[in-house]
């Protein structure tokens, strides 16, 4: 008999005696989720449920279909309608379920079965019923996922197995990340182990997602457990950062180990780069520098970056002082930049390339424009050319907090080069996360990386040190035995204990905790220079001393006077400016600024911050360089309580990086392009919307306005619009586009005007409507017209071009899109570049000429469309070319040509999220993987065309697919090997 198993929780997949399965028809499958948890239903039922908006007769004939596709995936006995009105499972076919198992079996066994929310990432189309039944179920299995963890909880505490009762407590928060109840538990479970660091830590963690997610504080309950917890025990110092003046001790076997692989990096035998992990102020810092200071580097180029936590949302952050100093190094030999990673570097890090010869603003490109393996290339490419006479040494530190675009860079070079003439060297608190530990899995496989592991410093090891660092015969074993007890082997509060034992304040302060110690630290600067250690702590990097000269109210010579002492206090270091002709200044050790910051009161920190935020206002130049300042205008402005200048920066910053996911050429010319979202997953934008809302909303509460309240609200419809139109929210999405128009209207806006007009010509060009397509054309050409803005005039020729090809008018179309190539040539001499939209007329002048069956002529323009933009390094919309010539290939029987033009086509889709072009791809690859009788990767094709066919919903596409599936089911008849490929996704005809 057979069994069937489904996997509802995560990603759902369905077994077959052991064997995976799975459905053709996203409904079909729907179906029989649901008949699965309910057992039987009625017709009508699932008629209404599935099929909302079509007619009755309809609905029951695609309930039939649906039923046949079932019985022939999964067997013909699994349905049964034992009454006419009724469909049920069949009771003698045994179906498992892993919710039926985790319901039944007892809280610690179940556990492992929820391996993600109930039908994770499933939906269907056009069935909102279907989805709140999805959305019910998911609350319902969450809440028991909930409770189960509560009792394990509960009966680990009791037994005091803490370790379990950690283990499940992080889960229990990973699902409900807002849930205080469960934080303050894990804090308690914490104080009883002692590790009160790690309690006032998590308190800190939730502290600052409430603040920044929800912008709440922590309640009264919790805020009194953390307040319980740091008058209990001293907390100990995030990391050590030394100020090269201090003495080092130990480390002996990890410094023999480091210089052994740096040895292998010189000798080029089995080198590894390496990191070091360790927990916060073990001495990770501290080790790296005197291995530094160590070892020969002067036949080399030393980069070093740092990452820090408030910025690794914002990618490629960490490359910029090392690109900066490359292009320096590259100016100083006169070497010149290619053209085509000027472009890119200058769009990617706004600013480092300004003095470059071949720099032009104008050609800026969007960086979401830009796929990431084109930023890996570039990236690559420069270190490799730097690297060719000189072997290079890459620091980089806290690589916990990098973002994912960084580590993938770093991931490519290293795979690449096998640490032969580059090596990184980076340092990470034992924390990181999944990415970087996976990222380190990765390259250790291939033995291309190794960590170190950096311990706390034992009691031994602790009289030792003091013993070499304190005057003869004062480290006695009492007083090291209460330095180690104090700093339980932290090295960064070991080596704070012992300046203080040397200025001769004695070990009075330790007993008051190690809070003093940092408190002692600054207790005897000048009442002038503690007012700018307050200033310099709202900031969480560095600061330019201009930026100091403005907050402060003292002249150049003061403020020069009091910032050499603070650095000789060595509370304080110069790092070198590379955009200023001021030096910068940061903290020498982190957790002094923390200090430093958490005294100061609750009014005087959103009185600097806000203060800070607006002179850094000041310095906006209204250009797309500004992008690079808007996340820090948005950390002074949330720590100042301003939500309306939070939320316009916030706003800003999305609209500049926001991927306009349904656009295929979507700007005026070359600057601003977008389909690609590497650089914003769906998450992302769904955190960044709601993050948004929740602003709007204590806005409006507050009775408060909006900054820029028009441009503000214009600019959230905009995003919601495509990001709606994009999820197929279709009447949402043009609801917004619509409501920014008329806002436009009201304050007499032409550019949102247009933007709006834009979009909806998209939409109309996604779902295939002429009317939408040509009403909207012709606003823009008018709106052109009357503003007199020729590459709009441009656009709307190119728009109605379109717009005579949907209704078959081909040399109307034609004609259009040659005036529009026409006027954007004539454009180009002003200096402007047009490439993409050029190349898109001789897209749409190649598409009308495979339609009329001229595929000679359609290729040739096809080509020219690639050609433009290879030539130019445009790498959007060459998916697109390639596709249609890979068509058009297809259609002339040239299949081996075909598929070389979808092979680039189908890669190029890997750094874009342009679904049309997906699924005319894979379905065209379909047919010529069964033309070479490749059968397997025919299905595997034909199973991703519908897939994305699915999503984009374009009737055009969905012919495609059709003519394609009949194609094959014709070849069925006569191919018993395709059949049996392909029977389960085309079943034959039923015999009439």
């Amino acid at each position: 008999m057979d069994r069937i198993y489904i996997h509802f929780f995560g990603t759902p997949m369905i077994y077959l005696n052991e064997n995976r399965t799975s459905f053709p028809f996203k409904k079909a499958e729907a179906l029989f989720y649901y008949l699965v948890i309910k057992k039987r239903a009625l017709k009508d039922e699932l008629s209404a449920l599935f099929w909302p908006d079509v007619e009755s007769e309809k609905a029951r004939k695609n309930l039939r279909n649906s039923i046949y596709n079932i019985r022939n995936v999964l067997g013909k006995d699994v349905l049964l309608s034992p009454q006419k009105d009724f469909v049920a499972l069949n009771p003698n076919i045994e179906i498992q379920a892993d919710i039926q198992i985790f319901t039944l079996t007892n809280n610690e066994e179940a556990l492992p079965l929820y391996k993600g929310e109930f039908l994770e990432g499933f939906s269907i189309k056009d069935s909102d019923l279907f989805d709140s039944w999805i959305f019910e179920q998911r609350d319902y299995f969450n809440e028991l996922y909930k409770s189960k963890l509560d009792n394990i909880i509960t009966s680990s505490i009791n037994k005091k197995n803490y370790k379990d009762a950690k283990q499940y407590l992080k889960q229990y928060i990973s699902i409900d990340e807002f849930n205080e109840e469960a934080y303050r538990t894990l804090m308690k479970v914490y104080e009883a182990e002692g590790l009160i660091n790690d309690a006032l830590g998590l308190y800190g963690k939730l502290k600052y997602r409430l603040e920044t997610e929800l912008s709440v504080k922590p309640d009264a309950e919790t805020a009194m457990l953390y307040k319980k917890l740091l008058e209990a025990k001293n907390h100990r110092p995030e990391y050590l950062r030394t100020n090269g003046k201090s003495f080092f001790y130990g480390r002996r076997r990890e410094l023999s180990f480091m210089q052994n692989l740096f040895a292998s990096f010189l000798n080029g035998t089995n080198a590894q780069s390496f990191m070091l992990v360790g927990e916060a102020g073990v001495g990770k810092t501290a080790l790296l520098q005197h291995f530094l200071n160590k070892i020969d580097i002067e036949d080399m180029i030393l980069l070093r970056t740092d990452c820090n936590a408030n910025e690794e949302k914002y990618s490629l952050r960490a490359w910029t002082p090392i690109l900066t100093k490359i292009i320096k190094v590259y100016e100083g030999k006169n070497i010149k930049i290619p053209e085509a990673w000027v472009n890119i570097i200058a769009s990617l890090f706004p600013g480092v390339l300004e003095n470059v010869e071949n720099y032009r603003s104008e050609a800026l490109l969007n960086p979401n424009t830009i796929a990431y393996g084109i930023v890996e290339e570039v990236m690559s490419g420069i270190l490799s050319i730097w690297s060719r006479d000189n072997k290079l040494l890459i620091i980089i530190e806290d690589i916990q907090w990098i973002d994912s675009l960084s580590l993938n860079i770093i991931s490519k070079i290293i795979s690449v080069d096998k640490n032969k003439k580059i090596l990184f060297i980076m340092t990470s608190r034992n924390e990181y996360s999944k990415r970087t530990s996976y990222f380190v899995s990765e390259l250790s496989r291939h033995h291309l990386i190794t960590k170190l592991e950096i311990q706390r410093f034992t009691r031994n090891e602790v009289a030792e040190f003091s013993a070499a660092t304190l005057p003869q015969g004062m480290a006695d074993k009492e007083l090291t035995d209460k330095i180690y007890a104090e700093t339980e082997g932290n090295a960064f509060f070991i080596t704070e204990c012992l300046n203080l034992l040397k200025s001769g304040e004695g070990l009075t302060a330790l007993s008051r905790g190690m809070e003093a110690i940092l408190s002692t630290r600054i207790s005897y600067l000048s009442d002038e220079a503690q007012k700018i250690l307050n200033i310099l702590s709202v900031f969480f990097s560095h600061i330019n001393f201009d930026l100091i000269l403005s907050l402060s109210d003292k002249n150049e010579m003061e403020l020069s006077d009091i910032m050499e002492e603070l650095q000789n206090k060595f509370i304080i270091e110069e790092i070198s400016s590379e955009h200023s002709g001021y030096p910068c200044y940061r903290f020498t050790h982190a957790k002094i600024r923390e200090f430093v910051y958490s005294k100061l009161s609750s009014s005087k920190k959103s009185i600097m911050h806000n203060k800070a935020g607006l002179i850094i206002e000041t310095g906006l130049k209204n250009e797309f360089t500004d992008s690079s300042i808007y996340p820090l205008l948005i950390y002074h402005f949330i720590n100042g309580g301003n939500k309306a200048k939070t939320l316009y920066y916030r706003v800003k910053l999305i609209y500049t990086y926001f991927p306009l996911k349904n656009e295929l050429f979507p700007t005026l010319n070359d600057i601003y392009l977008g389909i690609n979202d590497c650089y914003m997953t769906q998450q992302e934008m769904d955190n960044h919307l709601k993050e948004i809302n929740a602003l709007i909303e204590a806005i409006r509460i507050e009775g408060g306005n909006l900054e820029n309240q028009y441009e503000t609200n214009m600019m959230v419809m905009h995003i919601k619009g495509q990001y709606c139109i994009w999820q197929g929210d279709y009447r949402n999405g043009t609801g917004y586009i619509n409501k920014m128009i008329q806002l436009s209207y009201k304050i007499h806006n032409v550019e949102y005007a247009v933007k709006g007009y834009h979009q909806m010509v998209y939409y109309g060009i996604q779902i295939n409507n002429a009317k939408t397509v040509a009403f909207y054309s012709n606003k823009i050409l008018d709106a052109a017209k009357e503003h007199n803005i020729e590459e709009l005039i441009g656009i709307a020729y190119r728009f109605l071009g379109v717009y005579n090809s949907m209704i078959l008018n081909f040399e109307e179309a034609k004609s259009f899109f040659r005036r529009s190539i026409s006027l954007f040539k004539k454009l180009e001499l002003s200096g402007k570049h047009y490439t993409l939209s050029i190349a898109a007329c001789f897209n749409y002048i190649g598409e009308i000429n495979r339609r009329e069956k001229n595929y000679t002529k359609a290729i040739e323009c096809f080509e020219q469309a690639i050609k433009l933009c290879e030539q130019k390094n445009i790498f959007i919309g060459l998916q697109v070319f390639y596709t249609n010539a890979g068509r058009a290939a297809f259609d002339m029987e040239y299949y081996s040509k075909a598929k070389a033009y979808l092979v680039k086509a189908l890669d190029y889709c890997k750094h874009c999220n342009f679904l049309g072009s997906q699924s005319i791809a894979n379905g065209i690859m379909c047919m010529v993987y069964i033309n070479e009788g490749k059968y397997d990767a025919a299905l595997d094709s034909f199973v991703k065309a519908n897939e994305y066919a699915g999503r984009y919903k374009n009737d055009d596409i969905y012919k495609l697919l059709n003519d394609i599936k009949s194609r094959i089911k014709d070849m069925m008849l006569s191919d018993v090997r395709l059949k049996n490929v392909f029977l389960s996704y085309i079943p034959p005809d039923k015999p009439s």
